[in-house]
């Protein structure tokens, strides 16, 4: 085969993967917890992380060690997949990183959760929404007024343009597959343990390095 039928092939694969991967999305949302590619991540992570034990420098280390590690791993499984999939026909290699790529990017689901927000916010339900609004952030809501809310809502969903879409998606363009998942191990840490607290220095790493992965990818996504 020559080099530029080849090259041809690859790109039309890639163009494939990730038309059927956001149709995927569109249609079908995510995957069952029990196949997903980032919930194993986050089972990963609450395993090699453990709890902090008090020791700045150890956690700091340790925290460091798995923010290497994890996105590395995921990268490294990704691309042992793919090429196995490649091998079984252009076919398995198109489902195969389908799934794979959908598994790093979430649009429907934030679409969904700002739903939430919206429905009972337009029906006067400040209590319904402020629950709503709950679920997709950290921070305390209890206090907030509609405005609040709503406010709370629409900045969580710019801030995961970056994370659940443009991140993802540019790493993939770049990387492809294994690149993709290596993004999402990357922002998964940072999520479960890039806050200050009990994890500060856990997940201090964690927090630098998708600063770090993001730079671009927020730029893209900003106003």
């Amino acid at each position: 085969m020559s080099a530029t039928r080849h090259n041809t092939e690859e790109m039309w694969l890639k163009l494939g993967t990730l038309g059927l991967a956001l149709a995927w999305d569109r249609y079908f949302g995510e995957p069952p917890d029990d196949v997903h590619p980032v919930v194993w991540m986050g089972k990963a992570a609450k395993k090699l992380m453990g709890k902090p034990t008090g020791d700045p420098r150890q956690d700091f280390a340790r925290g460091l060690a798995v923010a290497v590690a994890l996105p590395v791993a995921s990268a490294v499984a990704g691309a042992v997949i793919m090429r196995k999939l490649r091998r079984a026909g252009p076919l398995a290699a198109l489902i195969g990183g389908a799934f794979l790529l959908k598994s790093t990017f979430a649009v429907r689901s934030m679409n969904e959760h700002a739903r939430r927000v919206e429905a009972p916010l337009k029906e006067g339900d400040t209590q319904g929404a402020r629950k709503a609004v709950g679920m997709i952030v950290s921070r305390d809501v209890s206090m907030l007024d509609a405005a609040g809310i709503a406010n709370t809502a629409v900045g969580s969903v710019a801030e995961n343009v970056t994370d659940s879409v443009t991140g993802p998606l540019l790493a993939y363009a770049l990387f492809d597959v294994p690149g993709a998942l290596a993004y999402r191990a990357v922002n998964t840490l940072d999520a479960m343990y890039g806050y200050h607290g009990e994890y500060e220095y856990l997940g201090k790493a964690a927090a630098r390095l998708d600063d770090a992965v993001n730079y671009m990818p927020a730029r893209i996504a900003g106003p």
